[in-house]
């Protein structure tokens, strides 16, 4: 009986902190499965070998990371190990800056990461606020023939890199401590941005206190206050945990968050024309599979958000038309960084 009641016990305890919940996490989204492309292309079997190291920010458990694999895992089939790749997550290679100047260099052959005025200020474009509708007319900008791609892969092109692919993913959103109602209540919040000019403009132009810091700065500058909010992804602020420290996410959808998969030239133009064929094949299976898994990720990594405790507050369209208003200074600057024959391209395409 003695033993009988100590189970009983330890039972009740058991559900009683599963239901406080108070160090319970959130589960982890789940990426939905996509069927991999038969292969299409065979290398011969005499041909050289190549071990590409792929740095990026994303965490390890991230879709963006996942996307990597997948590409690994797509090459390495079709080429029979003529092509190997490994994919290194979170910065374990390097800052943003520290990324590029290896790839640069060689040291790194492949970098996927956020495109625009960070990598360049003449990619000022890719940052302008409160520009995209939705994600066919933010393709439509970058697509080949444009006089934006071609302005992406010059600039790409003084880096020493090659342009593989270029597309849209998702919008960035905030995520606060302060409730963000309107875009009214943007005035004084204390937010950490991308150390990217435009982005800071833009904040300032809402009047919002902007900090630029380092992304692995930035879970420890909420949890000791040092600022009240950030902006990202969905999934970025999921996987990061950055929900630990947050109370509030607001659907402001300001800036479109671009994705570039790169690789360094000298690294290119040492393969032979099949290989380099090869990849620009797999590059096209590899941007279905992530239009195909991030709508439904991001629907799964905002119920999770919701489950972990945190509110989404949306934007209504009133908000959405201030937000372009003020930030008319943003659009002048990038005029003057891109050029108004990109700009009025870019506007054109997006039906403004």
């Amino acid at each position: 009986m003695k033993k009988l009641l100590s189970l009983i016990l330890i039972l009740i305890l058991a559900l009683s902190a599963t239901a406080c919940g108070g160090n319970v996490e959130a589960p982890l989204a789940e990426t939905p499965a996509v069927e991999t492309p038969e292969t299409t292309s065979v290398l011969p079997a005499d041909g050289p070998t190549f071990a590409l190291v792929l740095a990026h920010g994303a965490p390890e458990q991230s879709d963006g990371h996942k996307g990597t694999l997948y590409f690994k895992e797509l090459i390495e089939e079709r080429s029979g190990g003529k092509i190997t790749v490994d994919s290194y997550p979170g910065f374990q290679l390097g800052s943003v800056s520290e990324l590029i100047q290896n790839q640069k260099s060689g040291q790194i052959a492949m970098t996927v990461g956020t495109a625009g005025g960070s990598t360049s200020k003449a990619l000022a474009f890719l940052d302008l606020p409160a520009l995209y509708s939705d994600i066919d007319k933010a393709t439509a900008v970058v697509a080949e023939g444009t006089k934006a791609r071609a302005l992406i892969d010059q600039e790409y092109g003084n880096l020493n890199v090659k342009v593989l692919s270029i597309m849209p993913i998702t919008y960035r959103v905030t995520s606060s401590n302060v409730p963000v109602r309107s875009i009214e209540d943007f005035e004084g919040l204390k937010i950490r941005t991308m150390e990217n000019p435009l982005h800071m403009m833009f904040w300032q132009a809402i009047d919002a206190n902007p900090t630029p810091l380092a992304f692995s700065e930035l879970y420890v500058a909420l949890q000791q206050g040092l600022v009240d909010a950030q902006e990202n992804p969905l999934d970025t602020i999921y996987n990061s945990k950055m929900y630990e420290q947050q109370k509030y996410i607001i659907k402001s959808n300001h800036v479109m968050f671009y994705n570039a998969y790169t690789i360094n030239k000298d690294i290119w133009n040492s393969m032979p024309p099949e290989y380099q064929a090869l990849i620009t094949e797999t590059m096209v299976d590899l941007e279905k599979w992530v239009r195909e898994t991030t709508d439904s990720s991001l629907v799964a990594f905002e119920k999770n958000l919701v489950d972990a405790g945190l509110e989404v507050i949306e934007f209504t369209e009133e908000d959405f038309t201030k937000m372009k208003e003020a930030a008319q200074p943003v659009y002048d600057e990038a005029r003057a960084l891109c050029g108004d024959e990109v700009i009025d391209e870019v506007l054109a395409t997006v039906g403004q």
